[in-house]
């Protein structure tokens, strides 16, 4: 499912939602508003950089 603005939150249609990943990464950039989200999660991808 792609979301690109928080307004689908607002909106009710949708609770909350979790994400590792994203249309630029490494990272969404700190302006993004899903990184504003209150019921927005968002976590860094730890499979592509393994601990050695």
């Amino acid at each position: 499912m792609r979301i690109r603005s928080q307004k689908i939150f607002k909106s009710g249609k949708i609770a909350g939602a979790a994400s590792d990943v994203f249309e630029t990464e490494p990272s969404l950039k700190r302006e993004h508003p899903l990184l504003n989200c209150p019921n927005m999660i968002v976590l860094p991808i730890w499979v592509k950089h393994p601990r050695t």
